[in-house]
């Protein structure tokens, strides 16, 4: 039986994309992995309704799945870095004084091949499951030239669960560097909230939920620097 195949779209950059992307060529070293990032960012920008390396490498000529895959699991970055130099640009752009809002969340995953998967709390979804969790810290501030605020991620720190931590042959698998170890989830939210400051975030006030804003470890933490503090 014969079937047919969709075209695929152009492998020429948008040029609103290209220009975008272009201040970070320097941080993504290998041209190979400069074009499959910016093959994987198109891919994201699409209406596909799952957005995996399969998909978008049917959807977009010049966009081999190996490539995409091996974007995200072994072309070398500094991660910091990069997030740094977006949080800046996106600092440029938008308005002061807002919120800086911490929170933890769940992303449900099965399987032993990636970092940090356990049976745990996850969060947003609501339940004791497998999945992995992270830490994150997102800007809020009114724009007043828009009827909705200005709304952007800062950075997420992943959390590690102690026993997967202590658990060197899947930590080898999943390619975790021994360097990085079990931190709380409160300890996490700390680096975020210090990343943040570091990065320049013109954040007023930090909104954490009730689990770590009524703690006295946090509670001094914030004392020590400063900080303004809303419990959600």
């Amino acid at each position: 039986m014969e079937t047919t195949r969709s075209p695929k779209a152009s492998p020429d950059p948008l040029p609103e994309l290209a220009a975008f992307l272009a201040p970070f060529a320097a941080l993504v070293r290998r041209s190979p992995s400069r074009q499959s990032l910016e093959r994987y960012v198109t891919g994201l920008l699409t209406a596909l309704p799952r957005k995996r390396c399969a998909t978008i490498a049917a959807a977009l000529a010049g966009a081999a799945a190996e490539r995409r895959q091996q974007l995200l699991t072994d072309a070398t970055w500094d991660a910091e870095a990069l997030a740094e130099a977006r949080d800046k640009r996106l600092v440029a752009v938008s308005p002061s004084a807002g919120i800086l809002a911490i929170d933890d969340i769940g992303v449900p995953k099965q399987g032993k091949a990636s970092v940090g998967v356990s049976r745990q709390d996850a969060g947003t979804l609501g339940k004791l499951g497998n999945g992995q969790v992270a830490v994150t810290a997102e800007y809020i501030a009114d724009e007043p030239r828009r009827s909705d605020p200005r709304h952007w991620p800062v950075s997420a720190q992943r959390y590690l669960p102690q026993q997967w931590a202590a658990d060197a042959p899947q930590r080898e698998r999943a390619h975790s560097p021994s360097a990085v170890t079990c931190q709380t989830k409160l300890d996490l939210a700390l680096d975020v909230i210090d990343r943040a400051r570091r990065w320049g975030v013109p954040f007023q006030i930090v909104a954490v939920d009730a689990g770590s804003g009524d703690q006295p470890p946090f509670l001094a933490a914030r004392d020590r620097r400063e900080l303004l503090t809303s419990v959600r």
